[in-house]
């Protein structure tokens, strides 16, 4: 694999990390929403954490498509499960969210699934 196609999968990876936990921001002082009114809301769509999350996947779903371009979806696709390794770690660092000892197990497990991947 070419290393341009690498920075762009981590890229696109780290892209959507970071669209989901700025989504995670925009709603922390929102709190739960049990209609689909508060959802729509103004402070909810445009809180700059929204917007700069919705961003970040428009960002990411273009360097995908340049991936897709280039790869298998079968080999790209898995490399996505970093994702998971990323959000949790950033959550727990940026967000103070908890995360048990079992769920740094399963990151354990999703890096060393990727690694194998990343080998085939």
């Amino acid at each position: 694999m070419k290393p341009l196609v690498l920075i762009l999968i981590l890229c696109a990876t780290v892209l959507n990390a970071a669209g989901q936990l700025l989504l995670k921001r925009a709603m922390m002082p929102i709190g739960p929403i049990h209609a689909i009114k508060r959802l729509l809301s103004v402070d909810v769509l445009f809180s700059p954490f929204t917007i700069l999350g919705f961003a970040c996947y428009g960002v990411a779903s273009i360097m995908w498509l340049v991936v897709l371009s280039r790869l298998s979806l079968s080999y790209a696709y898995p490399m996505v499960a970093l994702g998971y390794v990323i959000v949790v770690f950033a959550s727990a660092v940026l967000l103070g969210e908890e995360v048990s000892p079992m769920r740094w197990l399963a990151v354990l497990i999703i890096c060393l699934g990727v690694g194998l991947l990343a080998k085939t």
